[in-house]
């Protein structure tokens, strides 16, 4: 009669101190390392550069940051408008999906009948064909 044996994990330092975890995870994983390590040393070099540009321009935080918020929503709908231009080129549907279903909802609603069940076309097709999983 064989017999099983439990295997027993090497025992953890509950109490190791930061520098023996980070020696050995730095042994153990070094590409990990290296990544948090490249990581930590972008975002020193950005929070000092940004401290830097802003003692220079003498501007207060929240003029900043206003002005970084007005540039990113005119980036978001400069981009916005280029998508639709360039959707309008191609002969893209600019109509959303929502938009159809809320049109099926008030010809139903203007007949006079009730939804069954409003579905994407091909959601209804891969649930005819069993290919939906749950």
């Amino acid at each position: 009669m064989a017999t099983t044996r439990t295997r027993k994990s090497a025992p953890k330092k509950a109490n190791a101190s930061l520098p023996a975890r980070t020696v050995r995870t730095v042994r153990t994983r070094p590409y990990v390392s290296a990544g948090i390590a490249t990581g930590a040393i972008t975002a020193v070099a950005a929070i000092a550069a940004g401290a830097y540009f802003f003692r220079k321009s003498g501007k207060s935080a929240g003029e900043i940051g206003e002005q970084i918020s007005t540039r990113v929503k005119d980036g978001l709908a400069e981009a916005g408008s280029r998508a639709r231009v360039l959707g309008d080129k191609l002969g893209l549907e600019t109509a959303t999906p929502t938009d159809k279903l809320a049109d099926a909802g008030r010809s139903l609603k203007d007949a006079g009948t009730k939804a069954k069940n409003i579905v994407d076309d091909t959601i209804d097709e891969q649930t005819k064909a069993g290919a939906v999983a749950y």
